[in-house]
């Protein structure tokens, strides 16, 4: 088989774009106001008192003065000179990005011009700092030392910039910028950078950006000093007139600033006759309480007092949205089932079988008091934590079998067990087609386990060339990972090798218990075969044989206090429960298996527990007694009965007879019997018979089967002669007129008597007698004629033996049939055992298939016990839920099932009867409203008597649902009604606000509100107005182009940051262009962004809401997909030398928070929360380069932590790839909805002397397990 195609979805960029596609950064909420609707955008002069000053000082440097002489003697430029507000004006009106333009263009023309470019920036720090120096003013400290700092670190690569500029060394000395001031900070080692740097233009760009970074340092601090140094009064006169000159011009001209603002408010207000959006009043769910067997009713607009809020300062008041009629109806027990498939469990992630299965009480949440909810428990289960956090247990599935033939009280016992079976509904064809419909691996993996399951049987072994073939190419088209390939490659030989995979799944696969007198008792030790012949109507059979020794408890009948409730028979049980720990998990195996029948067969030696009788009466088996009487003859009989055998359907019996007194002759009873008429071994004969009906059966002698008492060895030459054995054995293999005892039958009951009809053996003498009759007349016989010889007198005759058994022993085998497929026969029973009960499966009432073992259709289901006396119509079921979905798109919409219990099954919910859901598939609190059918029972067998039960279950990821708190039934939503004089507010109003009604309800005893009101919102300010109006006037309320879509968005969902359309593209199933397809990613507000979290995500209700908005808004031919983005790790490994090495761990944790900073899109100082990003290597080198403490940073590696569509994850790192061109050096993300963000922690050390160390690729030693310990396939 050849290998699949490598799993790599990693779409291929080019620049800014994907796929032909640009990328830009999204729309943020702070982009929606274009400069142009700003204030201060259009004013009659835009120019601040910075420009100004400095425009001016350019201007001055223009106007020349002359003497008489008409010479000239300079010019006005001096007045701004020495003045340090003329010079901070000029720092702050420098426009570097033109600087920095000019350097790139100069850059890729010539190294000469580009090093001019530097020393151009240069000059203007080195004037700057000479011009400062010559001020003596304290309000420009901070400023001078920063430059004084600079000074000292760029001093260094002056000369290397002038040889680069001029080709030779110059007389050029900057002396400001070399005469430093001793500053902390050691400047940049020239050496050092000259082996740092062994490309010139490399040079140039590390120097360029080293001097542009210390110009933006400027920029950032002058503000802070600006208006202190205007103020401080240390001017010249004649500048400190113009500069007062130029702040009255300032003012003068700032009226008319507000001029377009009014201008626009006329156009919105006068001429379009807009208004500002009004309020939203919030709302909030209550639950309601009546008496037990009560009612009230809520009729629609009934009020409900928050009492007087001190936000509001006077009573609020909430309005029923709808009408209710309260029951006494309350949720009393919150029950989970939920079932997981993991993917580092092989085979079974590869044959799509569950890996585990757990049940778990939440009856904590069952209406808890408002206040007290629990903080989240997993709504329908969640495998990582289910069992440490919320103590969930394994759940049981198996079969019972409740047989009167397990009643097996002593002796050696063996059971054998054997299970026909029918395999899964669809056909092997139908599961091969798809296999090739699979658009993933999981689908794959869903329909291959099915198939390989019919070949688990011994009828159909060896799967054909052909079928593998096609398994073959749909594994290609799904594209299964490398590993999971090489398993089912695997499997697909292994098939062909005898029972190999039978015995490799299914050995150990159930624990076994029989019902024992001190409970249940397990069977340590058990086979397990497949069956070679399947009964007619079967596909395939397991057979399980285990042995229970002669000192193992006895097998008795069930007694619900040993063995639990739920059992409707006395009969002893036989309990099969699958074994979690098993190599595999077969429930996904077994519950597609058909049940056609259940054979049983026991097998029991040694049985002492008998009753004993003959013609005489009844005899003491326990110690020697003559079984025909004193003087036996061929109407003597002995009658054997046991209880523990006459219960059951028989098939063969052995009576073992420890014979005592027997003739010591070697001839047996020849010798013995010499001088008798031709008695030997084989004359002493019993026929059998059994009790059926009160009548022995057969009737006739004639009928019944003959069989010799004793057994003998073999002497001489006669059969008939030898020695006789002290034991025999009498074995019956026809049984068919036997008839079992019926099972109202009490073991004190069972006694032979005219009363008994059944349940008895008869063994009665059909041969010789044993001469009592003919002893004494042989014995006058041989005396008288012994009396009449003198010699050779004839030996006296023997007297006869007389038949005496010292221990009888009874041994059986006995089978049970239960073919499922016809009525019912017996008194046998078969259920099954799910996790929270017992259901019967046979005898049923209506026949119908049954699985293996219990079948849940979902893998996700939640159990709602409900009491009261009137469930039934009309329930609202108030669910209050964290929203911590794990759903990152809003296309993941899942299905959801409601069923509720009848007395004997579970019915699913008619269409019509869910009546309403505004918890949005359990995404958020909300109230379901159900219509309960009228044949809900409590009586429920599965579940137990005494609650109405109902079930929501979904096949979808149990984490893409929200976490619950509480369910309470008999709830409403209300709505607060607005105040005309107050506006409404956004403060939630608290839990437990909501108490009482306005006026009384009959029949209503308690209000409850356990969580906050929602929905509130404010009048919408003026910036909000101005905004929705310009983007309502381009978009018209219609989402046609990603501009459209962006800003309606962040207009009608404010909690939402920013966002970023893509056309044309889809994430799923895999990302590819989509032609019609509307990729919306979203990214959250500040609110939603919590302190220390890394990866903030929008809920899935959110999602969705955004969603179902966008569809009413699009044409309906495209497919809107709206989804969090998707975030990439990274991680810098770098060495550092720093100025000191006495706070080495510290400098090491300022310059690890620094570079998250950086990096986190949450960070001012970083990229920040856009798309299209690119980290390149040299701009991390220089900002590090720049940080407080720091000589010199080199070994710098960046590692790049991604995952892809099927959560692979990937680790890529920027050293690997060695031919990589030094202009693409930079970190591109895997995908365009992708934000790059920080790793917790970065590898940085710390370097004894500053020297050059080569960057290498991260070793395996270096990951972290947990972080960055991937290794790809």
């Amino acid at each position: 088989m050849t290998n699949p195609l490598k799993k790599n979805n990693k779409p291929i960029f080019a620049g800014d774009t994907l796929y032909g596609l640009p990328i830009s950064s999204g729309t943020h909420q702070q982009d929606r106001l274009p400069p142009p609707l700003q204030p201060d955008w259009f004013n009659i002069e835009e120019r601040s008192p910075a420009s100004l000053l400095s425009m001016s000082r350019q201007y001055a440097a223009k106007l020349c003065y002359f003497s008489r002489q008409n010479q000239h003697r300079g010019d006005w430029e001096s007045l701004f000179h020495h003045d340090e507000a003329a010079i901070m004006a000029e720092m702050l009106s420098s426009d570097f990005l033109v600087d920095e333009e000019e350097f790139l263009r100069h850059l890729k023309e010539n190294k000469t011009s580009a090093a001019e470019a530097v020393l151009k920036i240069a000059h203007k720090l080195d004037q700057w700092l000479g011009r400062l120096r010559r001020r003596e003013n304290p309000a420009l400290g901070p400023v001078l030392e920063l430059l004084e700092v600079k000074a000292n670190q760029l001093s260094p690569l002056l000369d290397q910039l002038i040889v680069l500029a001029r080709g030779k060394s110059s007389d050029e000395h900057f002396s400001h910028l070399r005469k430093t001031n001793g500053t902390n900070q050691p400047p940049f080692s020239e050496a050092s950078l000259s082996l740092a740097y062994q490309d010139s233009k490399e040079l140039l760009r590390a120097t360029h950006t080293a001097f542009h970074q210390a110009l933006l340092a400027l920029q950032e601090m002058v503000p802070l000093f600006w208006q202190e140094t205007l103020e401080s009064g240390n001017h010249e006169p004649a500048i400190g007139l113009f500069i007062a000159f130029v702040q009255l011009y300032c003012k003068a001209i700032g009226h008319g600033r507000s001029f377009p603002e009014r201008h626009l408010d006329f156009y919105y207000q006068q001429v379009l006759q807009t208004r500002p959006r009004q309020p939203t009043p919030d709302a909030v769910h209550l639950v309601l309480r009546t008496l037990p067997g009560g009612e009230a009713v809520i009729q629609q607009g009934d009020r409900f007092s928050a009492g007087i809020t001190e936000e509001a300062g006077e009573e609020k008041i909430y309005r029923a949205d709808y009408g209710l009629r309260v029951t006494d109806t309350k949720v009393e027990r919150l029950q989970t089932l939920s079932f997981h498939r993991d993917k580092l469990i092989s085979p079974a992630w590869e044959m799509g079988c569950f890996t585990h299965c757990w049940t778990n009480e939440l009856s904590v949440a069952a209406e808890p008091a408002p206040g007290t909810e629990p903080s989240g428990l997993p709504l329908f289960g969640d495998s990582q934590h289910l069992v440490r956090r919320y103590g969930a247990k394994e759940a049981q599935h198996g079969l019972v079998l409740a047989a009167p033939e397990l009643l097996l009280s002593q002796g050696k016992r063996e059971i054998e067990l054997t299970l026909c079976y029918t395999a899964a509904e669809e056909g092997r064809d139908t599961l091969l087609e798809k296999m090739g419909q699979a658009t993933g691996q999981e689908e794959f993996f869903l329909s291959f386990g099915q198939f390989l399951a019919f070949y688990l049987s011994p009828i159909d072994q060896q799967i054909p060339d052909a079928y593998k073939k096609r398994i073959e190419q749909a594994a290609q088209r799904a594209e299964i990972s490398q590993a999971s390939y090489k398993v089912i490659q695997q499997l697909l030989k292994e098939s062909d090798q005898g029972n190999l995979l039978f015995y490799r799944f299914l050995t150990n696969v159930f624990y076994i218990d029989l019902s024992g007198e001190d409970g249940w008792l397990p069977v340590g030790r058990y086979v397990i075969f497949p069956v070679d012949s399947s009964e007619p109507g079967c596909t395939g059979g397991l057979r399980l044989s285990f042995t229970l020794d002669r000192d193992a408890q006895p097998v008795v009948g069930y007694q619900a206090d040993l063995h639990g409730q739920g059992f409707e028979t006395t009969l002893p049980l036989l309990r099969l429960r699958l074994n979690h720990q098993a190599h595999l998990f077969t429930y996904s195996i077994f519950s597609s298996w058909i049940i056609g029948k259940v054979i049983l067969e026991t097998k029991a030696e040694r049985v002492g527990d008998l009753q004993v009788a003959n013609q005489h009466g009844l005899l003491d088996p326990n110690q020697p007694f003559q079984p025909f009487g004193p003087i036996p003859t061929r109407q003597s009989y002995m009658i054997i009965g046991s209880y523990e055998a006459a219960c059951k359907h028989l098939t063969e019996l052995r009576f073992t007879f420890d014979w005592g007194e027997l003739p010591e002759e070697d001839e047996g009873f020849s010798g013995y019997y010499d001088g008798y008429t031709s008695l030997d071994n084989a004359s002493f004969q019993a026929d059998f018979s059994l009790l059926r009906g009160g009548h022995w059966v057969p009737d006739t002698r004639a009928q019944r089967q003959t069989m010799p008492l004793f057994s003998w060895q073999p002497y001489s030459s006669e059969p008939n002669q030898g020695k006789l054995n002290d034991q025999h054995e009498l074995v019956i293999n026809d049984l068919k007129k036997f008839s079992p005892l019926h099972p109202a039958t009490e073991p004190e009951d069972f006694s032979y008597g005219p009363g008994q009809g059944d349940g008895f053996f008869r063994w009665q003498i059909s041969g010789a007698t044993f001469g009592q009759k003919e002893y004494p007349e042989l014995l006058t016989r041989v005396m008288t004629r012994n009396a009449h010889l003198k010699k050779k007198q004839l030996p006296l005759p023997k007297a006869p033996y007389t038949p005496l058994i010292n221990q009888l022993t009874l041994g059986y085998t006995a089978r049970c049939v239960l073919d499922l497929s016809t009525a019912p026969q017996g008194t046998s029973q078969l259920y099954h055992l799910s996790p929270f009960g017992l259901k019967i499966i046979y005898p049923e009432e209506v026949r119908k298939p049954h699985p293996l073992i219990p079948k849940t259709d979902n893998a996700g289901n939640l159990y709602i016990g409900l009491s009261g006396l009137e469930t039934m119509g009309q329930l609202t079921l108030y669910f209050v839920l964290a929203p911590d979905s794990d759903r990152s798109a809003a296309d993941e919409q899942p299905a959801l099932s409601w069923s509720y219990a009848t007395a004997q099954q579970w019915r699913p919910f008619p269409e019509a009867n869910l009546q309403g859901d505004s918890t949005n598939a359990f995404l958020h609190s909300g109230i379901i409203t159900l219509d309960i059918p009228r044949d809900i029972s409590n009586e429920n067998k599965e579940m137990g008597k005494g609650l109405y039960w109902l079930r929501v279950s979904t096949a979808n990821d149990p984490r893409m649902f929200s976490s619950l708190r509480g369910v309470y039934s008999q709830a409403l939503r209300a709505t607060a009604l607005p105040k005309d004089t107050k506006e409404v507010t956004t403060a939630p109003l608290p839990p437990k606000s909501v108490t009482s009604p306005l006026s009384s309800i009959v029949g209503l005893t308690e209000v409850l509100q356990p969580e906050a009101s929602f929905n509130g919102g404010r009048k919408e300010d003026r910036e909000a107005v101005i905004t929705r109006l310009h983007e309502r006037l381009r978009h018209k309320d219609r989402a046609v182009t990603p501009w459209d879509y962006e800003r309606l968005v962040l207009e009608h969902f404010p909690d939402i940051g920013r966002v970023k359309c893509f056309p044309h593209l889809r994430t799923r199933p895999k990302p590819e262009r989509c032609p019609g397809g509307v990729l919306v990613v979203v990214v959250p507000g500040a609110e939603h962004q919590q302190a220390g979290e890394s990866f903030p995500r929008i809920n899935a209700a959110r999602l969705v809401q955004i969603r179902d908005f966008l569809r009413d808004r699009a044409s309906g031919f495209a497919r809107i997909e709206v989804r969090n983005p998707e975030y990439e790790q990274i991680q810098v490994r770098c060495a550092a030398h720093f100025i000191d090495n006495f706070s080495t761990g510290q400098r090491i944790q300022q310059l690890n928070q620094a570079i998250r900073d950086y990096i986190s899109p949450w960070s001012t100082t970083g990229y920040q929360a856009r798309f299209g990003w690119n980290l390149r290597l040299d701009d991390i080198l220089a900002y590090l380069s720049g940080q407080e403490g720091v000589n010199y940073i080199t070994d710098l590696s960046v590692l790049h932590i991604t995952k892809d569509a099927s959560n692979a994850y990937y680790l890529e790192d920027s050293v690997r790839d060695k031919d990589k061109d030094k202009e693409e050096d930079r970190i591109r993300p895997r995908y365009p909805w992708s934000l790059a963000v920080p790793m917790p922690r970065h590898f940085i050390r710390s370097l004894d002397t500053a020297e050059t160390v080569e960057a290498e690729a991260t070793g395996v030693d270096e990951l972290r397990i947990g972080a960055t310990f991937i290794i790809n396939e």
